[in-house]
């Protein structure tokens, strides 16, 4: 069970989501990325990301740091926005301290965006991503409830 203050540090995180996915694809994603939160814009953005970092060891460097986590939320919101019953939530065990999505598969899988961001850096198959969607895919059905806009779904966090 995460702490209050986890979770307050997500939400607080959360709260700019709209704010960044939204105003920030323009200095943080790839030119004329197509952010419609479909599978097939993970390997863009991966592909991006690989080019733009070209050694994961530059990734927590402060040039890049801001990509990562505009590319961690736009994966995860992609998540939230696919498959019913995924949401953000703190992160617990390894990924205590994080973000993550929490796959409703019924074995408490969590999908930490920033964690696979640096697994797809390391290996460099370009497929990390869609990889990762897939999986949660198979686990859990797809979106059939209406989320609220974007700009509405954290406004009240922060």
């Amino acid at each position: 069970m995460a702490t209050a203050e986890a979770r307050q540090e997500v939400e607080t995180w959360l709260g700019a989501m709209w704010f960044e996915l939204v105003n920030e694809v323009w200095d943080k994603g790839p030119e004329d990325f197509d952010d419609t939160y479909e599978r097939d814009s993970l390997d863009v953005l991966e592909a991006f990301l690989l080019q733009a970092i070209p050694d994961p060891a530059l990734a927590a460097k402060p040039d890049y740091i801001d990509h990562l986590d505009w590319a961690a939320r736009y994966f995860g919101e992609t998540l939230v926005e696919r498959f019913e019953g995924c949401a953000w939530q703190p992160g617990e065990g390894r990924y205590a301290g994080l973000p993550v999505i929490g796959v409703p598969d019924g074995t408490g899988l969590q999908e930490s965006p920033l964690s696979r961001l640096n697994i797809a850096l390391e290996r460099r198959t370009g497929h990390e991503l869609t990889r990762a969607y897939d999986a949660v895919a198979a686990a859990v059905p797809a979106r059939t409830t209406e989320l609220p806009p974007l700009e509405e779904r954290y406004a009240d966090l922060g």
